[in-house]
């Protein structure tokens, strides 16, 4: 099996904290047999035709506030469309982040912290969810992440290679809130071809994730 290990870019970002690893350790075993069986199954799934990313003009930058009637608000675009995820499995308060122009969304996941979602299983879960990935990736880095409130911290991951998504985060106050993001384009392209795009986007998650707040 290929292993990735987490490395620091000096472009940005921290190696993944104390914090973390800490909370990570009690379920590594678990994360380890589970990940067999992941990563096994992916060998069945479906890779569309790869498409070229069309050049597109980039719109200029500029943010509100969104805030409509969830425990969280951030920064957004103004070119962005939110809408509620009505996908099967999806809960209450969990969006998606339309960029139209760009074939791309943001999804966001809330959780409730408690003694069904305890915080130990939420990050295991959302490690899973990233590094199912692995038989595509290339390289898988992790950074400490902090929010506009100086109690709530993260980690996001960098995939690069052709995995679905190039950006994943979480973000949590470690008492009751807990939020999983994930970038996804509609077009199944090579990195190359929508390494600009991505790059434009990725601004606007990072700053999301400086800008959330949670409403009590």
């Amino acid at each position: 099996m290929r292993s990735i290990i987490a490395k620091t870019s000096l472009r940005g970002g921290h190696r993944r904290s104390n914090l973390w690893k800490g909370i990570l350790s009690k379920s590594i075993i678990l994360f380890s047999i589970i990940y067999i069986i992941v990563i096994t199954s992916c060998h069945n799934d479906y890779v569309p035709k790869k498409r070229e990313f069309e050049q597109i003009d980039l719109p200029k930058k500029s943010y509100h506030i969104y805030n409509k009637e969830l425990p969280y608000s951030f920064d957004i675009p103004d070119y962005a469309v939110v809408e509620e995820d009505h996908s099967k499995g999806a809960e209450p308060y969990w969006i998606n982040i339309h960029y139209p122009e760009m074939r791309a969304s943001l999804h966001l996941s809330y959780k409730t912290i408690d003694k069904k979602n305890t915080l130990q299983n939420l990050v295991y879960d959302t490690r899973m969810l990233t590094y199912k990935h692995d038989m595509v990736a290339t390289g898988i880095e992790e950074y400490d992440i902090q929010a506009a409130d100086s109690n709530t911290k993260g980690l996001r991951y960098e995939v690069s290679g052709k995995a679905a998504t190039a950006f994943q985060f979480f973000l949590t106050d470690s008492k009751k809130h807990f939020l999983r993001g994930a970038l996804y384009f509609e077009a199944h392209t090579g990195p190359d071809s929508v390494a600009p795009v991505f790059n434009f986007l990725h601004e606007d998650a990072m700053r999301l994730i400086g800008s959330l707040r949670w409403r009590e």
